[in-house]
């Protein structure tokens, strides 16, 4: 199924898909999420929706996000959503509870893959990168503590990273420089054997970020929350359905 995209300044539900799965990140990291979850479930309406207007929610302050966020959901309930996929951990961190106590249906979010970071380890020294606003969360201490407390986990909270991606899936260029410059903690630490992915942005620049880490194993979230998105979302399949990208600009 083709994603249709579309650019708007407002959420028109006159133009959404009937209770739509709804997917939404801060840009182009709800794109592959997408993927995975209508992989799993192709025949259902999926609203996919990037808020440019708030790019990147990762160098934002908690109290400009949640405002957003708050705002988001409120439009994102007008929709009747038969699901919703918050693809941003910097977004989930901040509002999961909110989404779920708004929205009459399952809301899946995204959470740093510490856990099978840590379990794929033989040095037990593991790499998170991230936006600043998810490395500096008590939720990552805590994923750690949980998770990780056998490992020394070396964080990146990178601003670069999710400009980056954006710019690849546009067509452009990447500077290879800056990307070197935004990994060379990392780079310059050979201890370090698995990378996990905390920023869906991420994603598409796994290419490059192995290129330069060639001895790590490179770990995001996708899956996992394809996963999830199939057990807990119970809408039946569609005879006819519409799969949409809208960027909120």
């Amino acid at each position: 199924m083709q994603l249709k995209h579309v650019k708007s300044s407002t959420l028109d539900k006159a133009k959404a898909p009937h209770r739509p799965v709804i997917i939404f990140d801060s840009g182009v990291g709800g794109i592959n999420i997408y993927e995975k979850a209508a992989a799993t479930r192709p025949k259902l309406n999926y609203l996919v929706i990037a808020d440019q207007a708030f790019f990147p929610y990762g160098s934002k302050t908690t109290e400009t996000l949640h405002n957003r966020l708050t705002q988001l959901v409120e439009q994102f309930s007008s929709l009747d959503p038969c699901a919703c996929i918050i693809a941003c951990n910097t977004a989930s961190t901040i509002a999961l509870p909110l989404f779920r106590d708004v929205l009459s249906c399952p809301v899946v979010g995204t959470v740093p893959p510490i856990k099978p970071a840590a379990e794929s380890s033989k040095s037990k020294s593991i790499g998170l990168l991230a936006t600043p606003a998810t490395v500096q969360r008590t939720y990552i201490d805590e994923l750690i503590q949980d998770h990780a407390e056998d490992c020394q986990v070396h964080r990146i909270g990178s601003t670069q990273l999710a400009t980056l991606s954006e710019q690849k899936l546009s067509g452009q260029n990447i500077d290879p420089l800056l990307l070197k410059q935004e990994l060379e903690a990392f780079i310059n630490n050979p201890s370090i054997d698995t990378i996990a992915l905390g920023c869906t942005h991420y994603h598409h620049l796994t290419e490059e970020i192995q290129s330069l880490l060639p001895h790590c194993k490179i770990i995001d979230c996708s899956d996992a929350i394809a996963r999830q998105f199939h057990k807990v979302c119970t809408e039946a399949p569609k005879t006819q359905f519409e799969h949409l990208f809208i960027q909120l600009t």
